[in-house]
């Protein structure tokens, strides 16, 4: 009888690929990939304090004139 015997199974259907696709560090924590494809660690980042403008005044019978400072 033809239908007992297949020349090729069915394969069973796969499951459905996962919605949340996992990805993991390629360089390593506190590093990043430059443009060129190399891994360098991340830069300290800091704010430098911005420049303000000390007006002058008057001290001492004499003017003193304004300056900038960091």
């Amino acid at each position: 009888s033809g239908a007992g015997a297949q020349a090729m199974p069915m394969a069973k259907p796969s499951a459905a690929p996962p919605l949340i696709e996992t990805v993991g560090w390629r360089c390593g924590p506190g590093w990043h990939v430059n443009r060129w494809g190399r891994c360098v660690p991340n830069g300290r980042r800091f704010i430098r304090p911005a420049r303000h403008w000390h007006p002058g005044f008057w001290y001492h019978h004499r003017w003193h004139p304004g300056y900038w400072s960091w």
